[in-house]
């Protein structure tokens, strides 16, 4: 029987993780099953809860709402990526949940560790931005301003929930199952330095056509997985990088009305609207891609790198 390598909890013996790289084939099962069920699923459940009469009219009905329904929806996909990793887990490897990073030694201080510090990170890139000439303020607190404020901060409630089903289901995939089952046979390195790369060319979609700002924004992407592959095995667990991911995402476009990977969302801020100030260097802004294309947040996410590599995240474990 195999003897694999463990890098959140022990993997029985008896586990099926198949030979290293041949990974990409239940990746590429997960993703087209997620895409393949999503649309009937909120066919089906659109039609249950009497928002439309015949499935078939979903299209139509989002397309008349607010900007930030479609937005929404795009998020909903990733439970299905959560829940068919969980069975191809389960079923497939023969494997607990705990092999892939969701133990239970104090996972919600974890989580909610991860998620402030995923907010301290991101308030540090959009300061240093703003204090170089980045960025102009266009509204500072816009939801005050809505008509009926409540509606717009539901909204952002709304997006909250769905970036963390979104931060999660990323990190589920990549730093949960695929880095597990790569270093469960190659190590950690290979593990960490293959899944961060594939995590970055899965965003290439966001960057076509490629221009400057968009080919740091994946050189920095590359960067985020390393960072936060390097979180997720200094901590043995996934539940920080859970936190830190939806908490990144989330207040970078619902609190500042960023891009996030070089999507905007058509939601009102919560906290402060900001634009690219007149004649910025897109070196620092990001350009069209956000912030995720700066060379700021280059340098954030190498010293959180380094960080992590100082403090043993790539040590033997035990």
């Amino acid at each position: 029987m195999a003897t694999y390598k463990s890098i959140y909890a022990p993997i029985h013996d008896r586990a099926r993780i198949i030979w290293s790289f041949l990974t990409i084939l239940p990746l590429i099962g997960i993703v087209a099953a997620a895409a393949l069920s999503t649309a009937p699923a909120l066919e089906t459940l659109a039609a249950l809860a009497g928002i439309v009469d015949d499935p078939a009219d979903l299209r139509e009905y989002v397309k008349a709402q607010a900007p930030w329904v479609g937005d929404l929806i795009q998020l909903s996909p990733f439970i299905l990526f959560i829940l068919y990793t969980f069975i191809w887990v389960i079923v497939g490897e023969n494997r607990s949940l705990g092999t892939i990073g969701f133990t239970m030694r104090s996972w919600f201080s974890r989580y909610v560790r991860g998620f402030v510090s995923g907010v301290l990170f991101l308030l540090a890139v959009i300061g240093v931005i703003y204090y170089l000439g980045g960025y102009q303020v266009e509204a500072m607190l816009p939801v005050a301003a809505a008509a009926n404020p409540l509606l717009p901060v539901g909204v952002i409630g709304l997006f909250l929930i769905g970036f963390i089903i979104q931060g999660a289901a990323e990190e589920v995939v990549f730093r949960g199952w695929w880095m597990s089952a790569l270093a469960a046979r190659r190590g950690k390195a290979i593990a960490l330095g293959v899944t961060s790369v594939l995590f970055a060319l899965a965003h290439m979609g966001n960057v076509w056509p490629p221009t400057m700002e968009s080919m740091i924004g994946v050189a920095n992407i590359v960067l985020f997985g390393l960072f936060i592959g390097l979180y997720a095995l200094k901590e043995e667990s996934l539940w920080g990088v859970c936190g830190w991911h939806s908490a990144w995402n989330w207040l970078l476009g619902l609190g500042f009305g960023l891009e996030v990977s070089g999507q905007g969302i058509g939601a009102t801020p919560l906290i402060v609207d900001l634009a690219d100030a007149e004649g910025a260097n897109t070196l620092i802004t990001g350009g069209g891609f956000g912030p995720e294309a700066s060379v700021v947040t280059t340098g954030v996410l190498m010293a959180g790198c380094l960080w992590f590599l100082m403090r043993g995240a790539m040590k033997p474990a035990g």
